[in-house]
């Protein structure tokens, strides 16, 4: 969705612009109500005396004589909007929003066609979450003033985060309309779109949205957040770099690329970037860690080892730098040293679960199974543990082939989080692997009824509708709806291959299944099904080849050796 951390933002910048108006426009202001005569005269003497011990006290830092001395002032002209919208500003910026609001209020009553009264007002109850208000006050000032561009951004956030997604499209093809170059109805009408899940429109928008506004950052970022949300990885790529092209002394691009090109193990690019940025600012801390990244990931561990306890050094409580030193250790096998520095991150650090989560796989891999598991019995207890202590728990379980007390510990998770989609996943694939297929499809279509973008669940249950030859069209929706969310995975392309293998669409199953052995090529299930289709093309000879390479890669399997001696035995 949507976050309203925009439209909060503008919100305070509107009120907090208020505080910045001169004085000489306040003042002329306090005469805002018209009156007759000495009782005019006299309250706007008034008015404007407690107004300048308002200004006096606020400048001294006097902020609650200032706000007494402002409702003073506001007492002897009600009228007066520009002095409600000061006050309003100054109680806003104490937190006192609830007050701001009836200040707002009185004023917008006082003077009901006022435009700048209702847009702060508006902005007040968007902060407050009382959208239908918001929303009132925003198509009162499109009323008033069709040009005025801001209620039109805002009723598309109040619009798109209620997830009227084509109301939101609606008012800001109404702004774009009256305003054909405003760069933010592109940027806004490219994000309802995304939400949406049309991402060929979405695209199109922050296109638009960049050839308006070059410069705009979070259009080139979103862009390429989007490509790689649907693993379209050089086209992020491609964004980044060309922002950083355009853009140099903007680092957020190149931080962004490094992480991209170290995903897909691009680590001397990667590493060029970041010494060159380096160069420019010897003491940046996120070139540095990302440096220290890549050398972690190209299993460089000295190099890396030397960056994060520099980072460390610099500070101590950096508990991402902590967390990668101790992955380094143990990538080293330095098990005590890791352990060691894993146990340092403290339970407040968003890093504290993982941090157990390796603990535990150290001791695990050393054979101290009983342990990991006492471990992370005692983070449970504790009412700290994340689903992916439950998850890893259940892991371990699930290798002791103990599915009850893997079952059992999922439930746990779930009975605290019940629309966890890691623990809902996790029980199905152990529904799965323990032939109750029909409760397993049950906890991903939960899945689905929460999130149907899923990609995961939907190429499960795809994949399980497939593998048994049923609900084959039902199973052709889902894969290809798990492929448009994810078009370079290879374990959904192979899940549209198999698919059509049981469809008895060969050439479109070699097709598919060709392309996943590329992605995957130490898959030796994906290796097995392009070996079947090519088996049933009547090409034995590369059947064989597919075969040979997945029994390389799964030496212990049962059925491609008989499918090996079936095809040698011709």
């Amino acid at each position: 969705m949507i976050r309203f951390s925009a439209s909060r933002k503008r919100a305070a910048l509107i009120l907090f612009s208020i505080l910045i108006i001169p004085a000489a426009a306040s003042c002329a202001s306090l005469a805002g109500t018209v009156r007759n005569g000495e009782e005019a005269e006299g309250a706007s003497r008034s008015a404007s005396f407690h107004y300048s011990l308002g200004i006096l006290n606020l400048l001294q830092g006097n902020l609650d004589e200032a706000v007494s001395e402002y409702e003073n002032a506001l007492s002897y002209d009600r009228g007066s909007t520009l002095l409600a919208m000061e006050l309003a500003a100054l109680l806003a910026k104490r937190g006192q929003v609830e007050k701001a609001l009836a200040v707002c209020e009185n004023a917008r009553d006082y003077n009901p066609g006022n435009v700048e009264i209702r847009l702060i007002l508006g902005g007040i109850y968007l902060d407050l979450k009382k959208y239908k208000d918001a929303e009132r006050e925003f198509l009162k000032v499109i009323e008033l003033k069709p040009k005025q561009f801001e209620p039109y951004l805002f009723l598309s956030i109040i619009y798109a985060e209620d997830k009227k997604l084509r109301e939101a499209a609606n008012i800001l093809e109404a702004l774009i309309k009256l305003e054909p170059r405003n760069y933010m109805a592109h940027y806004y009408m490219a994000r309802v779109y995304s939400d949406a899940g049309n991402y060929n429109e979405s695209e199109k928008w922050f296109l638009k949205t960049i050839e308006i506004k070059p410069s705009f950052e979070p259009a080139w970022m979103d862009l390429a957040a989007m490509y790689e949300k649907r693993d379209l990885r050089e086209k992020a790529a491609g964004v980044y770099k060309k922002f950083a092209s355009l853009y140099p002394h903007r680092p957020d691009a190149k931080i962004k690329l490094s992480r991209l090109l170290i995903r897909d193990h691009k680590y001397p690019e990667a590493a060029g970037i970041l010494e060159e940025m380096l160069k420019q600012d010897p003491g940046g801390k996120e070139p540095r860690f990302n440096l220290g990244l890549v050398y972690f990931f190209w299993k460089k561990n000295e190099r890396a080892e030397q960056i994060f306890k520099s980072l460390l050094d610099d500070d101590s409580l950096d508990h991402r730098s902590r967390f990668f030193l101790a992955s380094t250790y143990e990538e080293s096998n330095q098990n005590a040293k890791a352990m060691e520095e894993f146990g340092k991150i403290p339970p407040e650090s968003d890093l504290f679960s993982e941090a157990r989560i390796h603990i535990g796989i150290i001791l695990k891999k050393t054979g101290r199974t009983n342990e990991a598991i006492k471990l992370l019995r005692k983070e449970i207890a504790s009412g700290r543990a994340d689903s992916g202590i439950y998850v890893f728990l259940g892991q371990i379980y699930h290798d002791e082939k103990e599915f009850k007390m893997e079952e059992e510990v999922l439930m746990q998770g779930l009975a605290k989080s019940p629309r966890n989609p890691d623990l809902l996943y996790r029980l199905g694939a152990l529904y799965e692997s323990t032939d109750r297929f029909q409760e397993s499809i049950q906890q991903m279509e939960e899945i689905l009824r929460a999130d149907p973008e899923h990609y995961e669940a939907l190429n499960f249950i795809g994949y399980s509708y497939a593998d048994r030859g049923i609900k084959l069209d039902q199973a052709e929706t889902m894969i290809k709806k798990a492929l448009q969310l994810r078009p370079g995975n290879g374990y959904i392309i192979d899940s549209m291959g198999w698919l059509y293998f049981k469809k008895d669409d060969i050439p479109l199953a070699i097709r598919y299944l060709k392309e996943a052995s590329g992605l995957l090529p130490n898959d030796p299930v994906v290796a097995e099904h392009l070996g079947d289709a090519y088996q049933k093309a009547g090409s034995y000879r590369e059947a064989l080849q597919a075969y040979e390479r997945a029994l390389k890669i799964n030496p212990l399997s049962k059925s491609v050796p008989l499918k090996i001696k079936q095809l040698t035995t011709r």
